[in-house]
């Protein structure tokens, strides 16, 4: 009869599903939401920095010697050589700085991810995150190939930089709304 008795104790419990809490999303608080748009936006900052100095490797490009393979006949060939060097020179100063603020974009952005992901932000975002870290890595890609004197790639890596701007203004709309698990 002992056995019978605990059937009876147990085995509704087994035929109806245990009623259980709905998990809330504890990550899903204001200050999250909050820390993930100042990530966003410190992101789109640094792309706007990368932006800037891209259009000045651009402008190197177009305005160094080697890239227009003319110089002035009033310029001796030693000082051509010279104005080529310090062109090239700065343009790589500048290539540096543009990689430092890539490297700074991509870390805020890996931070964003991984802080979207926590919070089981929207799909939505997380897909545009994922768009930006692929396009970043094209562009860090792409710097390590550029020389001076290369306007086409170095306008196509603008194009990229601000198609990544625009992915990151959609990204910031949407965590902006605050809304996780969905």
């Amino acid at each position: 009869m002992q056995p019978l008795f605990f059937l009876t104790l147990i085995l509704p419990a087994f035929a109806f599903p245990a009623h259980q809490a709905r998990a809330t999303n504890t990550t899903c608080e204001p200050q999250q939401t909050a820390r993930l748009v100042d990530g966003i936006q410190r992101n789109i900052n640094y792309q706007m920095d990368e932006l800037k100095s891209l259009k000045t490797l651009q402008y190197l490009a177009l305005t160094s010697p080697t890239a227009s393979n003319t110089t002035s006949n009033t310029t001796s060939p030693s000082s051509s050589k010279s104005k080529t060097n310090t062109t090239t020179t700065i343009f790589f100063a500048q290539k540096s700085t543009v990689a430092t603020l890539q490297q700074q974009s991509i870390s805020a952005r890996q931070s964003n991810q991984d802080l979207a992901q926590k919070m089981q932000s929207p799909s939505a975002l997380q897909r545009g995150l994922a768009q930006v870290a692929v396009s970043q890595n094209s562009a860090k890609v792409a710097l390590r190939q550029v020389r001076a004197g290369d306007k086409g790639m170095l306008g196509e890596m603008v194009k990229a930089v601000e198609e990544g701007v625009r992915l990151n203004g959609e990204n910031l709309r949407v965590a902006g709304e605050g809304r996780c698990g969905v």
